[in-house]
């Protein structure tokens, strides 16, 4: 479904692709195309190059993610024009898969740590991917146990600022996950 830049979305329109599992969507090589990462039953994660035409090519393997990742979202967080997949470990340390830029691909392999460990218990809820802060950098959004909403800013140069409260309230709401 096509973004309408009014709000909404466009009519659904059935992709080409088969994806077994597919994670993440971001242009995750500069190239200002949609990207898609599909993990394959064995763990591996494909990379799907997006044309801008609501097409992807063929699938090129990037390594294989562990299954006990909890996948959380998609963001630039480090200046370098491509996304990156923030991930959390069941211990609730935090990872960034880089995106590559420059139209190359990274080891989906090599994790980065991004500072912060959150716990599922803690933190049930995270979100990655917007520029909250204003910086052109990806932050991370947090709900904790008790409702209260935090944010992590990026810093550009792939670590999480300490969590600022930015809400209340949200122990109530339920995110599909």
């Amino acid at each position: 479904m096509r973004g309408t830049c009014a709000g909404s979305f466009s009519a659904a329109t059935r992709l080409a692709t088969t994806a077994t599992s597919p994670i993440a969507v971001g242009d995750f090589t500069g190239d200002k195309h949609a990207n898609l990462l599909d993990q394959q039953v064995n763990g591996e994660v494909q990379l799907l190059l997006g044309s801008g035409s609501a097409t992807f090519g063929a699938a090129t393997s990037t390594g294989t993610f562990p299954a006990s990742l909890q996948f959380i979202g998609v963001g630039d967080f480090d200046k370098q024009c491509a996304a990156g997949v923030v991930a959390r470990s069941t211990t609730g340390a935090l990872s960034l898969y880089e995106g590559a830029g420059a139209r190359a691909r990274k080891n989906a392999t090599a994790p980065i740590d991004l500072g912060q460990t959150l716990t599922p218990s803690a933190f049930p809820r995270l979100l990655a991917g917007g520029h909250l802060s204003g910086d052109l950098t990806a932050d991370l959004v947090s709900i904790d146990s008790a409702g209260t909403m935090w944010r992590y800013s990026g810093n550009g140069v792939r670590t999480l600022s300490t969590g600022t409260r930015i809400g209340g309230g949200w122990s109530a709401l339920t995110v599909a996950q």
